[in-house]
């Protein structure tokens, strides 16, 4: 087997065009097993990005080692952030969902003023936990070079009774694993793997291929060799009347939240690979500036339902046409 990656004669390994996690069901037999491990950081970039963690969790879909992000759990882990400045709560399962314990926050800053010392604190605790104030004031303070037990019963004495009780309210946010940047390179993946699909080995010698393929192996400075377009316009494809292309029976023949299209089509000399992923990414690549180099194949379109695993391969799309 030629591996469309390294470009050797190889072993196959089944690699999923799109990942497993995003509810990839294509699977090509074009990669060697190792150039597919080295795909898997590829991949990671896109798995990561918070819009794929939401859709991953609200769709309950799998990784390849059988998990699926928890972000509650992670947040029930380790305390988290609030919208107050330095002040994090730790979640709790309860029986009707979860409560928010504010985790102890003691900060006290000495000045000296000629011979009077001034002391600023600010102290938070949680309701029931007021009796432990002292021993979190005595943890700051020891900080600020202050040693003394007797100083710091001292101050304690002194500083804790003039302490006003207040009660806050304050909104959490559940952490989400943030990606931002890296999930270009796993688009560029699927669409150079969909591009050698769609239009044969002798891609593989297209200018654009080998810069496709420079940058999925790691050189960062290829991505000037070929083109990846702003997909934010792109209509999403529609089937065509034929009944045998119904989907779901919904107007567009898919639900897009729970859908991912991959479609080829030409205008003029260009072949582009269009990608659209659970509603969260999508985006269009110019794979050749020679498409009368390359007959049209059968199929130019695959639509895989993530939730029932299943694709279908329809010669069925609209043309898209790209907004200026």
């Amino acid at each position: 087997m030629y591996c469309i990656i390294c470009t050797q004669q190889k072993r196959p390994s089944p690699e999923h065009v799109i990942p497993r996690a995003l509810g990839g069901s294509f699977v090509i037999h074009r990669v060697c097993h190792g150039c597919n491990g080295a795909l898997g950081a590829v991949d990671r970039g896109l798995i990561d990005h918070h819009a794929a963690v939401e859709r991953r969790v609200k769709l309950q879909l799998e990784s390849n080692s059988g998990k699926i992000p928890d972000p509650i759990g992670d947040a029930i882990r380790k305390p988290i952030k609030t919208d107050m400045p330095n002040i994090k709560v730790k979640l709790a399962k309860v029986a009707q969902g979860f409560t928010a314990q504010v985790q102890p926050y003691a900060d006290a800053r000495v000045s000296q003023h000629g011979k009077d010392r001034r002391i600023n604190v600010n102290l938070v605790v949680a309701l029931g936990d007021e009796s432990n104030a002292p021993m979190y004031l005595k943890s700051s303070l020891r900080k600020q070079g202050i040693k003394d037990e007797d100083d710091l019963d001292r101050i304690c004495a002194e500083v804790i009774p003039c302490l006003e009780l207040q009660t806050m309210t304050s909104s959490i946010g559940i952490p989400i694993k943030k990606n931002e940047g890296g999930h270009h390179l796993g688009l560029t993946k699927i669409a150079y793997e969909m591009a050698h699909h769609w239009l044969g080995d002798a891609w593989l010698e297209d200018p654009i291929s080998v810069g496709m393929r420079k940058a999925l192996r790691g050189d960062k400075t290829a991505g000037g060799l070929f083109t990846v377009g702003n997909g934010s316009s792109m209509p999403r494809p529609r089937l065509t009347r034929n009944k045998a292309a119904a989907f779901d029976g919904l107007d567009l023949g898919y639900d897009p939240t729970e859908t991912n299209v991959l479609t080829l089509y030409r205008i003029e000399r260009d072949w582009f690979v269009c990608i659209w992923l659970l509603d969260a990414f999508n985006a269009m690549y110019t794979v050749t500036r020679s498409a009368e180099s390359y007959p049209k194949p059968d199929r130019d379109a695959i639509i895989m339902n993530v939730v029932k695993r299943q694709y279908l391969e329809l010669e069925s799309v609209m043309p898209v046409i790209p907004s200026p």
